[in-house]
């Protein structure tokens, strides 16, 4: 984890990253796994499926 000023700088250096920062509101803290797990669970599983081989290797 990261904070949210460093993380797009972070993401840029990552192939294929994308940087999604929460919002107060929403519940973005420390542990957005944790504090708001169906918003986080729904963003990755989005990810995964958006992103060609991040389910793993085929």
């Amino acid at each position: 984890m990261t904070s949210p000023t460093v993380a797009p700088e972070v993401a840029a250096c990552i192939p294929d990253a994308q940087c999604r920062v929460f919002t107060e509101r929403e519940k973005g803290s420390h542990l957005m796994f944790w504090e708001n797990a169906a918003d986080f669970n729904e963003m990755v599983a989005r990810f995964l499926d958006e992103t060609p081989g991040a389910r793993g290797l085929s």
